[in-house]
């Protein structure tokens, strides 16, 4: 009965906790757009310069309010069970060769060398959900780029084992606490909160729960200052 009443307590506040994560995230766009909203309804604006800032500034925090509420009904429906995923045999190579594609103009623009591998073309086929490891992969290869400074690395590896792929996304980035490893895939945790980047704290979260409801594994390997490795498997079949 203790033991139980120790659950009830710490789910009840778990769901204040996310109540409050939840208030906190959608508050920021909100504020932001009514704040400029209010400066145009004053037509005080004469500059069309300035106008098309404000305007601007505004479509900015919308999609930044769209993609949080896309995040967390895609999370919800993950964490609820309901979600079945189908699998098929799939191409490594396709898988990865789409996911450099998006990488690689963002690579160049933050000055980071993005390491990718070659010769995947001997690697059996896996048996996976090709649009949810595409979807995992994206989520990581944001985060690594995300917390890597100009002139850093980011490194996509695929190893081949006896019964699965390993995919690793590594980057030299400023790396994740001890104290913070074993909470990085709940959601709106930001382990690093001196650094106000955009994000909603959810992405990893749901890469977490994809590879979950693909039987698959996720872990890390970090040190502050000394980058990041996120590590995720794929089995043959």
């Amino acid at each position: 009965l203790e033991k139980s009443e120790e659950e009830s307590k710490m789910l009840d506040q778990m769901r204040k906790d996310y109540v409050a994560n939840v208030s906190h995230e959608l508050k920021t766009p909100v504020t932001s757009i009514r704040a400029i909203a209010e400066i145009l309804n004053d037509d005080e604006l004469k500059d069309s310069i300035d106008k098309n800032k404000y305007y601007s500034m505004i479509l900015r925090e919308s999609i930044r309010l769209e993609v949080l509420i896309k995040d967390m009904l895609e999370l919800s429906r993950l964490q609820s069970g309901n979600i079945a995923f189908e699998k098929s045999y799939v191409s490594v190579n396709d898988i990865i060769n789409e996911v450099i594609e998006k990488f690689e103009i963002m690579a160049d623009d933050l000055d980071i060398d993005f390491i990718t591998p070659k010769n995947l073309d001997n690697i059996p086929s896996i048996y996976t959900n090709y649009n949810r490891i595409v979807q995992i992969l994206i989520i990581l290869l944001d985060n690594a780029f995300k917390f890597t400074a100009s002139g850093g690395v980011v490194c996509l590896e695929v190893s081949s084992k006896t019964e699965y792929l390993e995919i690793s996304v590594i980057d030299s980035g400023i790396g994740i606490d001890k104290e913070d490893i074993p909470f990085i895939f709940d959601r709106f945790y930001k382990a690093d909160k001196s650094h106000n980047l955009n994000g909603t704290g959810i992405g990893l979260s749901i890469a977490y729960e994809i590879i979950k409801h693909l039987n698959e594994n996720i872990y890390i390997e970090s040190e502050i200052g000394r980058g990041s490795k996120f590590i995720f498997t794929i089995h043959y079949m």
